[in-house]
């Protein structure tokens, strides 16, 4: 089941999820809908702070093995350097096309209209060989950051899949935001990691990490959130079907 704050039922035939909701009455109208949390709680990007770059990843790993502090200002340096020289750039139309955007959520969300204007992309080539690219939408209503990487190896991406667990987490840390693992609901690649982002003990977004051979894909939203399979699938499903056709 999909919920966003004052949302209705969607146009035309209704999906059996939203029909079967407690208090659902067919041809009744407009109808109450369901709330994040109690009255006046606004779920959205005010919540999220957005992780680390993935870059980031050996530092985040080297502060939780404890390396020794002039090592690891060495290790850091090295790290802005690896960065510096990363070529940015446009995001070509077939980029953008591995990467979730807001045009993909709408049609989710009643009575909202998305302002497309208001996401960028990124595009990043590493000096090692690898490429990114990343997007990101923000407006009263919706955050998304979605990222697509491509990786020399397994093992590297598998590096980068680390990397976003645990700045995801140090971007929730201090506020009252938590994950809860649902990976029945959703699952892709060799390595998957589907949650439920909570706030106060209310679900208002999902987060989603996961790993195909060398390609990580990282896709995380609040505003609105999925708690139901099919609807998952039927929404992810073209997006990852046009990843692991991606050359």
């Amino acid at each position: 089941m999909w919920y966003a704050c004052g949302m209705q039922p969607p146009n035309g035939p209704q999906h059996p999820q939203w029909a079967a909701r407690p208090g659902y009455q067919p041809g009744a109208g407009p109808q109450p809908a369901p709330q994040f949390g109690p009255p006046g709680f606004a779920p959205g990007p005010a919540y999220y702070q957005p992780p680390p770059r993935k870059r980031r990843t050996w530092l985040i790993v080297l502060l939780v093995l404890g390396i020794p502090v002039g090592l690891l200002v060495a290790f850091i340096a090295l790290g802005f350097a690896f960065l510096a020289m990363a070529d940015e750039k446009p995001a070509t139309e077939a980029d953008k096309q591995l990467v979730l955007t807001v045009t993909a959520l709408e049609p989710y969300i009643a009575d909202y209209t998305a302002d497309p204007a208001r996401g960028t992309f990124t595009r990043r080539d590493n000096i090692d060989g690898s490429w990114e690219v990343e997007y990101e939408y923000e407006d009263d209503e919706l955050y998304i950051m979605s990222g697509y990487y491509r990786e020399n190896s397994a093992d590297d991406a598998k590096y980068t899949v680390t990397g976003h667990g645990l700045g995801t987490s140090i971007g929730f840390s201090g506020e009252d935001i938590k994950e809860v693992e649902h990976n029945e609901l959703f699952r892709w690649g060799d390595d998957s990691k589907f949650y439920l982002v909570m706030h106060a003990g209310k679900p208002i977004g999902n987060h989603l990490t996961a790993r195909k051979g060398n390609k990580v894909v990282y896709i995380l939203f609040s505003g609105v959130y999925f708690d139901d399979s099919e609807l998952l699938h039927e929404f992810l499903d073209p997006l990852l079907q046009r990843v692991d056709a991606s050359k």
